[in-house]
């Protein structure tokens, strides 16, 4: 909050087009199948959330470019069809960051992610290519741990794809996106 963001908020349960669909998520991806979601009864596609990107995608559809620069964070819980085992829960909390500027860059959003990570007391980050269907780049973020004297994966940024951002503000504006689960965090700390 002391970067200047705002917080955004959402309903748990969620519809399809805002999960998946607006989100670039092709109608065949694997995390759409009953594997990796819980759907709800009803017939109106509704699921709980399986990431609290959803909200990033509610937030811009709301903003006018004349809100903009804009910056955001959602903390909430997800919920995945998961077999639970010692790194997967099938309910657990996420962190989404957001920052809309016609000005951003990549480099923005690599000082973004030294910022956040450094806040929670991590000294050596490393930022590598990936792939996530609404961002384009893609980026993992990796830490150095100091007591496994290992680098542990904790989360995925990228700049959202145009596919993503247009048909909710009309133009492609550079939307900075990055987000991490907090129980990685959390059982860190308690040394699980």
């Amino acid at each position: 909050k002391d970067l200047g963001f705002s917080a955004v908020e959402g309903p748990e349960a969620e519809t399809d087009f805002y999960n998946f669909t607006a989100l670039n998520i092709p109608s065949r991806h694997p995390a759409r199948d009953l594997w990796s979601t819980f759907w709800l009864a009803g017939g109106e596609n509704l699921l709980l959330r399986t990431h609290t990107t959803v909200l990033s995608a509610q937030t811009i559809e709301r903003l006018k470019e004349e809100q903009l620069p804009a910056k955001f964070y959602a903390i909430g819980k997800v919920y995945r069809n998961e077999t639970l085992d010692w790194k997967h829960l099938f309910e657990f909390h996420q962190v989404d960051g957001i920052v809309i500027d016609p000005d951003a860059t990549l480099k923005n959003l690599k000082a973004y992610i030294r910022q956040f990570f450094g806040k929670m007391g991590y000294s050596q980050i490393r930022i590598r290519p990936a792939y996530f269907p609404y961002t384009e780049p893609s980026l993992e973020v990796e830490v150095f741990h100091p007591q496994k004297k290992q680098w542990v994966e904790l989360g995925g940024a990228g700049i959202f794809r145009s596919e993503v951002v247009v048909p909710f503000l009309g133009k492609d504006i550079p939307v900075l996106a990055w987000g991490l689960g907090l129980e990685r965090i959390i059982s860190d700390y308690y040394h699980l």
